[in-house]
């Protein structure tokens, strides 16, 4: 399992560049069985996600926001997870905690 703030996303995937995000889920999935909880579970491509888990600059609602927060999982473990969800912005920028929100995954393994 790799989890954690990965400063990357889809969005900034730039030609050629080793590190592009796409380049690292892909390698994460095929060297080494690897998937995003979140996208697995949700059915959201990277770089189209519906809730952020970043609220930059200004840590407002409504200013700059990215997914850049993830938990890679075993594929196998993706059937198994009973629950997932993506702090609110409330609860965890609102009462000024952090400018991220965390991505809460429980797996029944």
């Amino acid at each position: 399992m790799i989890a954690g703030d990965l400063n990357s996303n889809t969005i900034w995937d730039k030609p050629g560049w080793r590190i592009n995000h796409s380049t690292k889920v892909r390698i994460l999935e095929e060297s080494f069985g690897l998937v995003s909880a979140y996208h697995a579970i949700r059915g959201e491509a990277h770089g189209q996600e519906s809730e952020p888990t970043l609220y930059w600059r200004d840590r407002t609602k409504d200013g700059p926001t990215y997914h850049i927060d993830y938990v890679f999982l075993p594929t196998a473990w993706i059937g198994k997870v009973s629950h997932l969800s993506v702090g609110a912005f409330e609860a965890w920028c609102g009462a000024e905690l952090s400018d991220h929100v965390p991505v809460v995954v429980d797996v029944d393994v």
